[in-house]
């Protein structure tokens, strides 16, 4: 019984211990613990369910008021035809990519799933803001996000 109670007592000192060098090397690396517990509380939110929850219905409420009723039910059609399906898996196989013409939906979609075209279109991207060709109020907001 009293060796239990030392053994906790020991494991107790070197919990202290080990949390304190690790608040000492985070803070040593310039995270303070307002930071830390910003840091934590932002995590915690994006952790929390009903605030996704309550993002996506924000979200399907302004697709709704942007769309016209016919181009909202013409979204309920678009999908990935099978064509892009099986051009996706011979990617995978062989890296190769088809002259296949994609629609939009299937292009945009291949974009988010490929981190090589991701690569090369946020080099795009910014190839045409540094060069100062016509920047749309939508890229204003999207450089604004990244500074």
């Amino acid at each position: 019984m009293q060796d239990q109670s030392t053994l906790k007592k020991i494991q107790k000192q070197i919990f202290k211990a080990k949390i304190y060098k690790l608040n000492h090397y985070q803070e040593s690396q310039g995270l303070s613990k307002i930071d830390k517990n910003v840091i934590e509380d932002h995590i915690n939110q994006s952790l929390d369910i009903l605030s996704l929850y309550k993002d996506l219905i924000l979200l399907k409420k302004a697709i709704m008021i942007l769309l016209t009723k016919e181009q909202l039910a013409a979204l309920q059609l678009i999908g990935l035809s099978s064509q892009f399906l099986r051009q996706q898996v011979n990617f995978q196989k062989d890296n190769s990519n088809q002259d296949k013409k994609m629609s939009h939906y299937e292009e945009q979609f291949a974009i988010l799933t490929q981190s090589s075209l991701q690569g090369q279109y946020i080099n795009s991207f910014f190839e045409r803001i540094f060069s100062n060709k016509a920047i749309t109020e939508v890229e204003k907001r999207i450089i604004d996000s990244l500074l």
